[in-house]
């Protein structure tokens, strides 16, 4: 039966890449191992941190602590306040993901006036990810990782190009799954569509 691949296969596949040899835990005392895992760790954050249907939790209200803050989950990536009646952007606020907790950007401060509701981008372990997330992290990973080891002037372009591949049927497999609506989806035709004519 074929199965996801794990991290400990990923990094197997990065560091065969390079001509080292293959390790059997996350913890193996090897530099080469821990470079590998490092590279595939910054890819995947970078991949994550634009928000895919599978790590996006939306339109989620947050209650206040005691102290009127507002406390994340420790694996936010990325956070946007929403309006709590149309359930779009906010116009007008901003805010970001600070010591665990909320931060204004507008007000500078970690301080709201009522619970609020976030769309939230979290950071999965690799183990969690789709497999097409898996395979283009792994690709784009091995990638950079053989011009660290090998040098500048490796030749990547196969790698490479398995990479671009592997975004690309990523891509669509997400626009397969998400359901997007052109008028609500987009910033620019959603903030048109929501504007109040008035008429004199």
């Amino acid at each position: 039966m074929l199965k996801q691949q794990t991290k400990v296969q990923a990094v197997n596949s990065m560091l065969a890449a390079v001509g080292e040899a293959p390790i059997t835990n996350l913890e193996a005392d090897l530099a080469e191992a821990q470079t590998a895992i490092t590279i595939l760790d910054d890819v995947s954050r970078e991949l994550q941190t634009r928000g895919w249907s599978w790590n996006r939790q939306v339109n989620r209200k947050i209650k206040r602590s005691a102290t009127n803050e507002v406390h994340l989950p420790a694996h936010t990536l990325a956070v946007d306040i929403k309006d709590e009646f149309t359930e779009r952007q906010m116009r007008g606020s901003r805010v970001a993901f600070r010591n665990g907790k909320l931060y204004d950007l507008v007000k500078f401060t970690y301080i709201f006036d009522a619970d609020p509701t976030l769309d939230l981008i979290y950071g999965l372990d690799f183990d969690e990810l789709p497999e097409s997330a898996r395979r283009a992290i792994v690709l784009d990973a091995t990638a950079r990782y053989t011009q660290i080891v090998l040098g500048v002037d490796t030749d990547t372009q196969f790698i490479t190009s398995q990479a671009i591949k592997a975004y690309i049927q990523l891509e669509q497999e997400e626009d397969n799954l998400s359901d997007f609506n052109i008028v609500t989806d987009n910033p620019l035709t959603s903030y048109t569509s929501d504007r109040v004519r008035y008429l004199p």
